[in-house]
């Protein structure tokens, strides 16, 4: 494998190791903020919020890295359409992590659990 190839390789491989650690703490946050809403767990909830700043940061990391990676090896083909997924999809993502984040702060205002009914559909 050339310097090129190898350096390719690993410019890709950050790039997923980045979009799986975006997608572990969307996981999360989402789940958290599920449980939060479920038990009116509070302080869960106000921790969930706090902690979509890291989400943040990571999006802008991830997006800081695939612009870096098309500035850096100029891909064509496949790998450029491989990027150019990881871009839209890390501004899902992001997305999502708000909406786990909304979630949450709607828990901090419930005054009480949710009935079971609507916990069901919430699970």
């Amino acid at each position: 494998m050339s310097h090129y190839e190898e350096r390719l390789e690993r410019d890709l491989r950050e790039i997923r190791t980045q979009l799986a650690g975006l997608h572990a703490l969307i996981d999360t946050a989402i789940g958290q903020s599920t449980q939060a809403m479920l038990s009116g767990d509070r302080e869960l909830a106000s921790r969930t919020i706090i902690e979509d700043n890291p989400i943040n940061r990571a999006t802008r990391e991830l997006d800081r890295l695939c612009h870096s990676f098309i500035v850096r090896h100029l891909p064509s083909a496949g790998v450029l359409r491989f990027i150019s997924s990881v871009m839209r999809l890390a501004v899902a993502l992001e997305r999502i992590g708000d909406y786990a984040c909304s979630v949450a702060r709607e828990a901090l205002l419930l005054s009480k659990q949710p009935p079971k009914t609507v916990a069901a559909d919430i699970e």
